[in-house]
């Protein structure tokens, strides 16, 4: 793992270094590059985490929901769409990721992930608006 670590960032700051991105080959620059892939590879595991907790949004107790039925606001609305939708949603707007990695993630091309994005939102503001009736 460490090993992996070091070669991707080396071969990384080499890359930039021949696009001229780089001004200089250094263990300074090197050390930096490792630092950030280091927390990049975190970031990502605890964003798809997330992602998995809330997709699934099955296992997660919401307070104010003693009987688990998921009728309390977002989260609700969240079990109460498909799969594929809860999931456009969750990278979108809780990983933050762009329209593009999202539809990177799904295999999708851009416009269908806007399009997915766009009916998904559709579905949770009509199942908010039903709640709140």
């Amino acid at each position: 793992m460490a090993e992996d670590l070091v070669h991707d960032a080396f071969l990384g700051v080499l890359s930039a270094w021949k696009r001229g991105r780089v001004p200089e080959l250094s263990g300074a620059i090197l050390t930096v590059a490792v630092r950030q892939r280091f927390l990049d590879g975190i970031r990502g595991q605890r964003r798809r985490e997330r992602r998995e907790t809330l997709a699934s949004a099955r296992d997660v107790h919401v307070p104010g929901d003693p009987d688990g039925s998921g009728a309390t606001g977002m989260l609700g609305v969240l079990r109460s769409l498909p799969p594929r939708h809860r999931l456009a949603l969750v990278m979108r707007y809780v990983d933050d990721l762009s329209i593009e990695e999202v539809a990177s993630q799904l295999g999708v091309s851009t416009n269908a992930a806007e399009s997915l994005l766009a009916r998904a939102r559709r579905d949770a503001r009509r199942l908010l608006e039903r709640g709140n009736q």
